[in-house]
């Protein structure tokens, strides 16, 4: 399917296949059939979506709906104006201090698995407000690569971690076993952002430790760097009990 777009004015558009039926790819071109834009599988159940666009006013653009590999069937699409996502560091929370994720960066801060330091890099969050940074890169081979960041955290006394997180791209957090790089896989996960939060229970023994990643969902993305937040729960240190509305609001005070 192919659909025609001639805006009045310049300006940015999403446009989003979510609920589609099948494996879809959606695509922008100029009257020249130059590319503006493409994605193939934005979502885990290989739908697309183009986060923002530019298209100038009194040009025609053609958008294509397809699918991958023939695949076909019904679609949804929605064509909004860009709405950018502003995501504020809280005033006193933890900051992770990777350095500047530029092209033919070497990532090691904050790696786990993904590096080949010995010992392996895993962060740790000793507050319960922590601001962190993620994105893409250019390997020097020039290829594509995305930041991601482990942490090893520590169930507290009443056996339950618990991690709220938003960051302004959308990202997954994933809790990771067994502790293994060889054999390590996905327990569970949560996808959290643009300025749209998610929550991650993990049970587990007082004291003992849990492999936690964060990163980006896409392999390539628009920006190089973006900023996400997590808010983990304190532990028995507390003397009263508190709702995660009533701790953040605290950090942005």
């Amino acid at each position: 399917m192919v659909y025609v777009l001639s805006p009045d004015t310049s300006l940015d558009l999403t446009l989003d296949m979510a609920g589609s039926s099948y494996d879809t790819k959606i695509w922008i071109w100029d009257t020249n059939l130059d590319l503006i834009a493409c994605n193939d599988d934005y979502y885990p159940d290989y739908t697309s979506r183009i986060d923002v666009v530019h298209l100038e006013a009194g040009a025609t653009y053609y958008v294509v709906i397809d699918g991958y590999g023939g695949d076909h069937g019904d679609y949804l699409l929605r064509v909004t104006e860009y709405e950018p996502c502003v995501l504020e560091c809280p005033s006193g929370a933890e900051l992770e201090g990777e350095p500047p994720l530029v092209d033919g960066y070497v990532d090691t801060f904050n790696s786990g698995c993904g590096s080949s330091s010995v010992p392996l890099p895993f962060g740790v969050i000793s507050q319960p407000v922590f601001c962190g940074v993620s994105g893409w890169y250019l390997t020097a081979d020039g290829a594509s690569a995305r930041d991601t960041d482990w942490f090893e955290l520590v169930v507290p006394a009443d056996g339950f971690l618990e991690i709220v997180g938003d960051a302004s791209q959308e990202t997954y957090m994933f809790e990771l076993g067994p502790q293994d790089c060889g054999a390590v896989g996905v327990v569970q996960s949560v996808i959290i952002g643009p300025c749209h939060e998610g929550i991650m229970m993990i049970p587990g023994a007082p004291g003992s430790v849990v492999w936690f990643w964060i990163g980006p969902t896409m392999f390539d993305g628009p920006v190089n760097e973006y900023g996400y937040v997590l808010y983990v729960n304190p532990g028995s240190v507390a003397t009263q009990a508190r709702s995660w509305s009533s701790v953040k609001a605290m950090f942005n005070e």
